[in-house]
């Protein structure tokens, strides 16, 4: 494939023309099934690979990028043509005289056409249609000269950083044939230890080596486990007294290297040794620690910062690559010869003023000296001045503390390292998934008192996210999981690739939110525009709400093709609009354009809304998922029938009071978001026969949303959220509606009655795949019988609001459950003595659900981690004795008024972490703040909502 005009004229030239006959000559016999678009989205995908690559590329500052850039805007154009054609072929159902106009309004060309004009830049010499060699032979990352320096093996600066390194790997060299076994490697994050042990491994391939980061592991069990996996043994299921024979098996016959990353200790260490007794091979440890013991079996090698010559020949490097700094001689270094040197660099790029030329000069010096000669400082600062206008520089330098490793902040974020295998992005599917992730805001609102519980940690939540990946068929249906399951899967592939970096986790372990690593941000963001993936749209005017200084923000600039114009554009596939700025101006200029797949709306500034006129037509026949969440908007226009593709459809917290029926139209929706809305009943839901997610409003709200009738239609469904019973939903009863419904994880119900809740059991019974259960009654005076509540094995979350009998009788079947919220319950048990026999409870939340004096904890709740005791009006007295508690790690206790002292034992858990109290007695709060200190966060009466809200924090909603 040496040129796009060999490609656009062979099989794929070919299999469009077909396509494009059918939609516009309705032949039917010249496509008689699938398999040619089949071939013709194999052509899209390798057309597509050399784009991302040359993008790569691009996104390094390559030299000589001209030549590449241009090639990349036609080849692109080609790509996004044969992929409308594509998806104009994909829905055919609809009217072809709909699909003629709107290839008019487009402007696509035939591919004959297409043809014409890639042959007609060749004759011109202008050399668009040839594929550049320096993308065809994939063989120039020894020309990168810019990427982040937190992408491994990717820059001149860590070959010569490698050379200045040959006495280091002489000496681990030497190590590795001694007597010793094992060997301490020390420095500074990002002092070049992994690159030193990297070039290590992969000269040495006969032996047997592992590398494990510590951090990972969670104790010595967890190190031989990995150990075991990196060896390619399957040991999930093997007990750990067998675990350290095995390892001794597997490591005895061969010479292992074993490499230890991130080592705070020498615990773990010397416990390996053991057991890997008598057994022939290395072990290397590396740590930021310098005061590590030596001893006669182990070595040290110390790796410390670069020199004042070296320092400086990389600053310049990375900020002025085109200066030529030959002349520059360490013999005759010193202060005069570097100011010198570095008012010549900057003469040759900006052409300052004198007065201007001074302050640019400090201003480099003051950012060398805070780089502390650490090559990653210096490299990943450099890069940032290179990019920036030199107005920025004072900004870069006076936000410089939070960008260094081994400085103040860094050190605690400490994102981890990227492969450059990872960062070109090679797989078409990670390569979209992590793009994707571009459209999130970057920065958040923070709240001082109270962020502890307001708190926005502006990380991506990954559970819409992988709800978005689903719709937009990034993942797929497979043999052995759905496309979510798949989209789980591919997230932490990302994070074990550091591409995203882990922001929050649940309880049970569950990422809930994530973010792009800050180091390939701007990489991801070049190579994002390049390939016109996706366009972010903020409000300039507003500070508050613009993406970071180091954001990359695309203008507006669509072309608009009148029907007597037939030209080729490449416009942006995906539009992340970031608040209300702009909104009006993007939605009338995006009325006059089909391309677009994907419309995220993200409010991120507490200013007050505009409201948001929508309108559709044909036009908007490809777009696949549209979020709206937080937008202004009181009413969906009829025409949204028109969106026959859309597959995700986000309307949470807007003002809409109910849908259009044109809704119905949207047959391939697989996502419905209407929480927070004023919506109260939806008619009919049979038409969505592909629906997986139905969410209607929150579980600990007491608004819910009726379903007329349809429900047990959608046999695919995954999730029903909000829902009201309702003995009315058409001629077919409630219960049995949602016994139809097998393929249900979560499942949330309101306002069942007490006369009907057996029959809704005996239904929700036989759902075997149930993962979250929530039901709340309607409050008719009588009890909810608990009897016919069977709890699944799978069930992990169970919700249960409203008065219940036969409570106690339920709890020895309540193993499972490692999520546990209780709402106006009542019950005269002391609830704590109760449940505390549930050994695998992660999260207790009691609301309202006891009228007992006392509360005491005898023992037990050994993985309890989240305690929440809200309203409890009658609780005086609450103990924690003996061993219980031992893993809780936060505490909330609210509006219970007669409670006057917190737990004598309080201040002796050993995990608690924060304790958030409103409502409470002063007395109360003052005895808490002298046993716990600065753990204890009292918030005002005002916040009471939003505690009791977060009942389901870390594993709700």
């Amino acid at each position: 494939m040496d040129s796009l005009a060999i490609i656009a004229m062979g099989t794929m030239g070919q299999v469009v023309h077909h396509i494009e006959r059918s939609l516009l000559d309705e032949d039917e016999e010249v496509i008689s099934g699938g398999p040619i678009v089949d071939i013709a989205k194999q052509e899209l995908q390798v057309l597509e690979y050399h784009i991302n690559y040359a993008s790569f590329l691009l996104a390094a500052r390559i030299r000589d990028a001209q030549a590449v850039n241009n090639w990349i805007s036609e080849a692109r154009k080609i790509a996004f043509c044969l992929a409308d054609q594509i998806d104009m072929y994909a829905i055919r159902g609809s009217s072809d005289s709909e699909l003629y106009h709107m290839k008019n309004d487009i402007g696509m060309l035939r591919i004959a056409e297409l043809i014409s004009r890639i042959e007609g830049y060749n004759v011109v010499g202008n050399e668009i249609g040839q594929m550049p060699s320096v993308v065809r032979n994939r063989e120039s990352i020894s020309l990168l000269t810019g990427m982040s320096p937190f992408i491994q093996y990717s820059r001149p600066m860590l070959e010569d950083k490698i050379v200045r390194m040959e006495s280091k790997i002489e000496k681990v060299k030497e190590f590795l044939k001694g007597a010793r076994p094992v060997l301490f490697i020390t420095g500074g994050q990002g002092s070049g230890k992994t690159t030193l042990m990297k070039v290590i491994c992969n000269d040495d391939s006969e032996c047997c080596w592992c590398w494990v980061d510590i951090a990972e592991t969670g104790g010595l069990v967890g190190l031989l486990k990995m150990l075991l996996k990196k060896s390619k043994v399957d040991c999930d299921f093997i007990q750990e007294f067998e675990i350290m024979k095995m390892v001794h098996d597997t490591f005895k016959d061969k010479p292992y290297l074993i490499v230890l990353d991130n080592v705070q200790d020498t615990y773990v260490l010397y416990s390996l040794k053991h057991v890997l007794n008598n057994c022939e091979g290395k072990i290397i440890c590396l740590t930021r620690k310098i005061d590590i013991q030596e001893d006669e079996n182990q070595d040290v090698l110390h790796i410390r910062g670069l020199e004042p010559y070296d320092s400086l020949k990389l600053l310049m490097s990375a900020a002025f690559c085109n200066f030529d700094s030959t002349d520059l001689l360490r013999e005759n270094f010193n202060s005069i010869v570097r100011d010198d040197a570095l008012r010549r660099a900057i003469t040759s790029k900006y052409q300052p003023p004198a007065d201007q030329l001074v302050k640019m000069v400090k201003l480099l010096n003051e950012i060398l000296s805070k780089c502390q000669d650490n090559p990653w400082n210096i490299w990943s600062i450099g890069t940032l001045l290179d990019s920036c206008p030199h107005e920025k520089w004072e900004e870069i330098e006076e936000r410089i503390d939070g960008m260094l490793i081994d400085g103040t902040k860094m050190n605690e974020k400490n994102d981890p390292h990227i492969q450059l295998e990872d960062a070109k992005l090679d797989d078409a599917t990670v390569r979209h998934c992590f793009l994707y992730c571009l459209a999130f805001p970057k920065t958040a609102e923070s709240c001082k008192e109270t962020s502890k519980i307001l708190e926005n940690s502006g990380g991506i939540p990954t559970r819409k996210l992988i709800r978005l990946w689903a719709a937009e068929g990034y993942v797929q249906d497979s043999s052995r999981q759905s496309q979510e399951e798949e989209a789980e899967c591919l997230l932490h592939k990302l994070i074990k690739k550091n591409l995203l970096v882990v922001k929050k986790k649940g309880f049970d372990g569950e990422v809930l939110k994530c973010s792009v690593n800050d180091h390939i941000w701007a990489v991801a963001a070049e190579m994002c525009e390049k390939q016109k993936f996706c366009k972010l749209v903020h409000n300039d005017s507003d500070e508050a709400s613009s993406p970071s200084w180091r954001t990359k923000c695309f203008p507006i600039s669509l072309k608009i093709c009148t029907r007597g114009e037939k030209t080729l554009s490449d416009r942006y596939r995906m539009l992340a609009v970031h608040d209300d700025g702009g909104v009006k101006e993007v939605w009338k200029r995006l009325s006059k354009d089909l391309r677009l797949r994907s419309l995220l709306y993200f409010r991120t500034g507490r200013t007050e809304r505009s409201e948001l006129e929508l309108s559709f037509r044909r036009r908007y026949m490809f777009l696949r998922t549209l979020e709206l969440q937080g937008a202004h908007l009181s009413h969906l226009p009829s025409n949204i029938g028109c969106l026959v593709c859309l597959r995700y459809l986000g309307l949470r917290n807007t003002q809409l009071e109910d849908l259009p029926q044109s809704l119905q139209r949207l047959v391939q929706l697989i996502c419905l978001d209407i929480r927070d809305t004023y919506i109260a009943e939806v008619a009919d839901v049979s038409y969505f026969r592909e629906m997986r997610h139905l969410y209607l409003t929150k579980s600990f709200r007491s608004h819910s949303v009726a379903i007329r009738d349809g429900l047990h239609s959608l046999v695919h469904l995954q999730t029903l959220s909000g829902v009201a019973y309702g003995e009315f939903s058409g001629k077919i009863p409630f219960e049995r509606q949602i016994s139809h419904l097998r393929r249900l994880s979560k499942l949330s119900m309101k306002k069942a009655s007490s006369t009907s809740f057996k029959n809704i059991c005996d239904a929700i019974n036989g759902i075997d795949s149930l993962k979250s259960l929530a039901i709340s009654c309607d409050m008719d005076g009588q009890e909810l019988d608990l009897s016919a509540l069977k709890i699944g094995k799978n069930l992990r979350k169970l919700k249960l609001g409203g008065p219940m009998g036969n409570f106690c009788d339920l709890e020895p079947f309540m193993q499972s459950i490692t999520f546990l919220y209780l709402w106006d319950s009542k019950l005269s048990i002391d609830l704590l003595d109760t449940l505390g026999g549930l050994e695998n409870l992660l999260v207790l939340s009691l609301l309202n659900a006891s009228t007992s004096q006392k509360m005491i904890c005898y023992n037990g709740y050994q993985k309890l981690k989240k305690l929440s005791i809200i309203s409890l009006d009658n609780l005086s007295e609450c103990q924690f004795h003996g061993n219980s508690m031992v893993s809780l790690e936060e505490l909330v206790v609210a509006k219970c008024g007669n409670l006057k002292k917190p737990p004598q034992r309080i201040d002796q858990l050993p995990s608690l972490r924060e304790v958030h109290l409103t409502g409470m007695l002063p007395e109360f709060c003052d005895k808490a703040k002298d046993k716990l200190k600065d753990k204890v966060y009292v918030l005002p009466d005002a916040l009471q909502y939003v505690v009791s809200s977060r009942a389901a924090a870390r594993g709700g909603n």
